[in-house]
């Protein structure tokens, strides 16, 4: 896999991630993957993991609860 980021750029991208995650903008979040960008959980089978940045969208919507904090 290539990248044709700079170190900053991709830094940049990270921190955006998690301004957006902290901030529950899973829109944002999922707008930073590659179209078909992949989540794998360390907890699961890569069989599992999550692919796409819509399907990513979608699960993370779907998991999303009010009161609950996630720190990246």
């Amino acid at each position: 896999m290539s990248s044709t980021l700079s170190d900053e750029q991709k830094i940049a991208v990270f921190r955006e991630m998690v301004r957006g995650w902290q901030a529950k903008e899973w829109r944002t979040c999922a707008d930073l993957f590659t179209p078909n960008g992949k989540l794998q959980s360390m907890m699961k089978d890569e069989a599992d993991a999550t692919v796409g940045r819509e399907v990513f969208y979608q699960r993370i919507v779907g998991l999303a609860q009010p009161n609950k904090k996630v720190i990246l």
